[in-house]
């Protein structure tokens, strides 16, 4: 079972690891997603899950740092999706493209643990 690590967001975009009782940039949250953790990060101030935004940052982020992802035809596909009427439609096949895409991730991984 996964271990749950919660963070707090503060004005300034610090963030704060309340289990390890110290501040953390992006990549040590992506770090934690890469171990197999949970996350939750609620905003100091509003107590509002933020978590989404966050993921959004450290995909930027790494963007930034030349390791893309998304391309810009697919990123401005998605900005389209949420004035489309079959936007339901597109969001289900996203999801089932994500979901296709954890099994055979975790079958390699599988594959390679059983390997060595």
């Amino acid at each position: 079972m996964a271990n749950i690590v919660h963070y707090v967001k503060y004005p300034n975009r610090r963030i704060y690891d309340k289990n390890a009782s110290c501040y953390v940039p992006f990549s040590s949250i992506r770090k934690k997603i890469i171990e197999g953790n949970e996350i939750v990060i609620l905003d100091n101030t509003t107590k509002e899950d933020v978590t989404r935004e966050v993921l959004i940052s450290i995909i930027l982020e790494e963007g930034i740092a030349g390791n893309e992802i998304f391309s810009v035809e697919l990123m401005k596909m998605i900005i389209k999706l949420y004035d489309n009427p079959l936007k339901d439609f597109y969001v289900n096949g996203l999801n089932q493209s994500q979901s296709f895409l954890t099994s055979l991730l975790s079958n390699f991984s599988n594959k390679e643990k059983s390997e060595k």
